[in-house]
């Protein structure tokens, strides 16, 4: 009779171990859009639908007051928040009692609460890295597919890898730009450009002087929407870099804006338009790249920018060049 007793209690050891073992290793495959400009995938908030704008540079994620009214959130207290425009603003915080992502489930994730009106126009949560650096992404571009896993996507022998370090849950890694390491850029999915840096940096400082002398620059005014502020009127230099090395990949001919008030990133449009696949292995803080090698586009973008403002359209940004 204890022989039986002690088969039956390994039995059910050996089916949970098996059992937990199994949901470690769930890999659920959703689809994702990028008709705004930012990634965006389904899932809900306290058991009510919604949709997620994936930012990989938001170390929180941002609500609105239509998620709050709709999923019973209540503003407690406040917390200072930078934006990309570099405009600080306190704004209220709120807790999501449960947040899921296919069949992967947060409690108690605390959001900023605040109505920029791209994410209210839109209807978007903003889903932060303090929820996507619990969670391993796999991006197909081609086929606008993502799978979510607890643990690492294995890789292609097609993938190159490239090393990321999070500070304050925001991605950041090292590039190669003409010889030189271009150190702790943001990988700002929230970003839907290819690369934006500030006119403080050194290095391109210098390829914006040596494009400028063999006319190979485009100057203009710009609009750009932060968190909590937009700037009309920002005087941007526009151009195109010979390459730029991720880890062991290199891309060729990549679009830059340098101006005054930014961060230096690299946005989803560089990802989107250089990979068919990208692995987000954040658990083992990595991403792994699948070039698709074609030519990137050298639009150097529009002869004026127009918001529609209380029914009056208004010029917001405008090419400055002489053609």
């Amino acid at each position: 009779m204890r022989g039986h007793i002690l088969l039956f209690i390994s039995f059910l050891s050996f089916f949970s171990s098996n059992k937990a073992h199994s949901q470690s290793n769930q890999i659920d495959t959703l689809n994702f859009s990028t008709k705004s400009g930012l990634l965006v995938i389904k899932g809900s908030l306290n058991n009510t639908e919604a949709y997620f704008a994936f930012d990989t540079g938001a170390s929180l994620g941002v609500l609105n007051s239509t998620h709050t009214s709709f999923n019973q959130i209540e503003a407690k207290g406040k917390k200072s928040i930078r934006d990309s425009n570099h405009d600080s603003k306190s704004m209220g915080k709120g807790k999501i009692d449960l947040l899921k992502i296919g069949s992967f489930s947060f409690k108690n994730i605390e959001s900023v609460i605040y109505d920029m009106p791209f994410l209210v126009c839109n209807s978007l949560y903003l889903l932060g890295g303090d929820v996507i650096n619990q969670l391993n992404w796999q991006f197909d571009f081609e086929k606008n597919v993502v799978y979510v896993s607890k643990t690492p996507l294995k890789p292609s022998v097609e993938m190159t890898k490239l090393r990321i370090q999070f500070v304050n849950n925001r991605h950041f890694a090292d590039f190669d730009i003409a010889g030189s390491v271009f150190r702790k850029c943001l990988i700002d999915f929230g970003y839907s450009g290819t690369l934006e840096v500030p006119q403080t940096e050194v290095l391109f400082a210098k390829l914006k002087k040596e494009k400028e002398d063999k006319m190979q620059t485009i100057t203009s005014k710009t609009s750009s929407m932060g968190l909590s502020s937009i700037t009309f009127g920002q005087e941007t230099t526009t151009l195109f870099i010979d390459s730029l090395k991720a880890g062991s990949a290199i891309f060729k001919n990549v679009k830059v804006n340098i101006k005054e008030k930014t961060d230096k990133k690299v946005g989803l449009k560089f990802f989107s338009q250089n990979l068919s696949t990208i692995i987000l292995n954040n658990t083992d803080s990595e991403y792994w790249l699948k070039s698709i090698h074609k030519p990137m586009d050298n639009n150097l973008g529009f002869d004026a920018d127009f918001h529609l403002n209380n029914g009056k359209l208004e010029m917001v940004g405008k090419n400055l060049n002489e053609k």
